[in-house]
């Protein structure tokens, strides 16, 4: 009985420190030497039952293999798990950082709006019929659209990605209507 529970406690923990200790070591040995400390402990266990009881050893043989099989499909799941959760926080948090630079963005575009001595400065910034504004009022059409898109709660990290894209072209169409309205400004 002791055997049984010897096999099932060292292989699972085999399984378990190649799964979970090994990526943390970068050790291109470490899965010989973990499996080769699990096997000193097992194989031991199975040879000094098969003086005892030879078809006990078999079926000891028989449970740390199925035992072994079963803890790595076991601890493949939670590391699978584990990359999921993690992931789907890293894409929450970069859609976190996407809103937070859109939001900047529209402050400053809302300064333009709204303060009547910017508007008599730069009235390049508010006139659509400059390339530039109209330019920067799409940018800011198509981010607020994608933006809308990938929502408050976890998304494909595509539709991230999509919306990335067009918070760095709204940024780049910002900068460029700036430039124009500050040329317009400033002959």
């Amino acid at each position: 009985m002791v055997a049984f529970a010897v096999v099932i406690v060292v292989t699972t923990l085999t399984v378990a420190a190649i799964r979970f200790r090994l990526p943390h070591e970068h050790d291109p040995d470490g899965v010989f030497w973990y499996a080769f400390a699990g096997l000193c402990l097992v194989v031991p266990a199975i040879i000094i039952t098969a003086l005892a009881h030879p078809w006990v050893a078999a079926v000891l043989a028989c449970v740390a293999a199925a035992n072994a099989v079963l803890a790595n499909i076991a601890t493949g799941r939670l590391v699978g798990g584990r990359e999921l959760r993690r992931a789907a926080t890293a894409v929450t948090q970069q859609r976190s950082e996407l809103v937070q630079r859109h939001d900047e963005l529209l402050a400053r575009w809302l300064v333009y709006e709204t303060d009547p001595g910017r508007q008599i400065d730069f009235p390049a910034m508010t006139d659509v019929a400059v390339p530039a504004t109209a330019l920067l009022v799409k940018a800011m059409a198509r981010a607020a659209e994608l933006r809308r898109a990938v929502g408050d709660g976890e998304r494909l990290p595509d539709a991230v990605v999509t919306y990335a894209l067009a918070v760095a072209g709204l940024e780049d169409a910002f900068d460029a209507a700036e430039r124009s309205a500050r040329a317009i400004s400033n002959p």
